[in-house]
């Protein structure tokens, strides 16, 4: 998603998922979220460019999104390192290209 057009979707599913997440006690989903949400704020407010570690983070966290889901159903676990990807988040927020 290299257009703001096409990132404000992608931005509004994880602020809702934030928000929903939140809502109904899902901390660690709001918190991830809110991560990624935070990142594609920068790239929206022109505080950073939609560069290659951006849309990594972004299919990084999509990849990650059943994870989520299944663990919430009581049907599987988070394997994925969210601490490390939520790291990772706040540094590309933040302008590095990691």
């Amino acid at each position: 998603p290299h257009s703001q057009d096409n990132l404000r979707p992608i931005r509004r599913v994880f602020h809702t998922l934030k928000g929903s997440g939140r809502l109904v006690g899902a901390q660690v989903l709001g918190e991830f979220s809110w991560k990624i949400e935070s990142m594609l704020n920068r790239v929206l407010d022109n505080s950073r460019p939609a560069s290659p570690a951006v849309v990594a983070m972004v299919e990084l966290a999509y990849e990650v999104l059943p994870q989520f889901n299944a663990a919430l159903r009581d049907q599987g676990r988070i394997s994925a390192d969210l601490p490390d990807i939520q790291a990772v988040a706040e540094r590309v927020a933040a302008g590095e290209e990691v």
